[in-house]
């Protein structure tokens, strides 16, 4: 592959450190590969912070949608050094092109301010996203292996995106944009009006706790799920390092999320990835 390993790095280290220092820990022979993907998923992250309305967001992801499909757009994709990179290893690790079309697609949700209706539709976004990205990491580490992670790269994914999602709250509530699904509100009487604005906070609190619970109990079913895939596929998981402690620390605050990050401080969320690849668990 000739993929421009100084700019993937840069751009990974700027837009996502947490994974950025991920990929230091991991095997010389799949960092950059997984570089690549990490900035992609970056890239398509950011997409709603570089934006005012939905339109542009969505013509963004129409183009990522059509540069990482077959024979479209092939000029464009080289032009670029991210979309050149990922295509390189999508080719050189066999990864189903079609995935990231469904990638892209789900990522349309992020950029309206819509109601997340039910679990299942939360675990089939999240399926398309966040464990996909595991999936695809997968892949590059040991292709041969990489079905036997599906159930635990299902579970991870639910879990990294509950933490990521209570981490990023206020920032989420300044937006009018709830990833909470709705089915977990309406257990606590809770409306959309109510939620954003913190009115009730007891009623909050309790729909903080009880989204905690519910990604408490996908990383624990990711772990079981896990801990007979080898040191090697494992490596894979390390991003999900500080998930437990992202949801320790939202169940104790509470109500407070709503103005407080729950995330760790950087030193803190090294820590954790250091630990993580030492124990060969998350």
């Amino acid at each position: 592959m000739e993929i421009d390993e100084k700019m993937i790095s840069e751009h990974l280290k700027q837009s996502d450190k947490s994974r950025f220092l991920a990929c230091l820990l991991m095997a010389d022979n799949v960092r950059l590969p997984i570089s690549v993907l990490y900035a992609f998923n970056a890239e398509i992250s950011r997409i709603r912070d570089l934006i005012r309305e939905p339109l542009p967001g969505e013509i963004r992801l129409q183009w990522w949608r059509e540069v990482t499909s077959d024979n479209a757009r092939k000029d464009e994709a080289v032009a670029n050094p991210l979309a050149d990179g990922l295509n390189q290893v999508i080719d050189t690790y066999h990864i189903n092109r079609d995935t990231f079309d469904g990638y892209c697609r789900s990522k349309i949700f992020d950029l309206y301010d819509d109601p997340m209706p039910d679990k299942a539709t939360y675990e089939g976004y999240c399926g398309e996203t966040a464990s996909m990205l595991l999936q695809w990491c997968c892949q590059v580490i040991d292709a041969d292996h990489a079905n036997a992670c599906a159930d635990a790269s299902g579970h991870a994914g639910i879990a990294q995106s509950v933490a990521g999602h209570l981490a990023l709250l206020p920032l989420h509530i300044s937006r009018g944009k709830i990833y909470i699904p709705n089915e977990i509100l309406s257990e606590f009487d809770v409306d959309r009006d109510t939620f954003l604005k913190c009115a009730d906070k007891d009623k909050c609190r309790q729909v903080i706790e009880a989204f905690v619970a519910y990604g408490r109990d996908h990383l624990d079913k990711a772990r079981k799920a896990a801990q007979d895939l080898s040191p090697e596929l494992k490596q894979a998981y390390i991003p999900l390092a500080s998930v437990e402690r992202v949801l320790n620390k939202a169940h104790s605050l509470g109500d407070k999320c709503f103005t407080t990050s729950v995330a760790p401080p950087a030193w803190l969320g090294q820590w954790d990835l250091w630990r993580s690849q030492r124990k060969g668990m998350f």
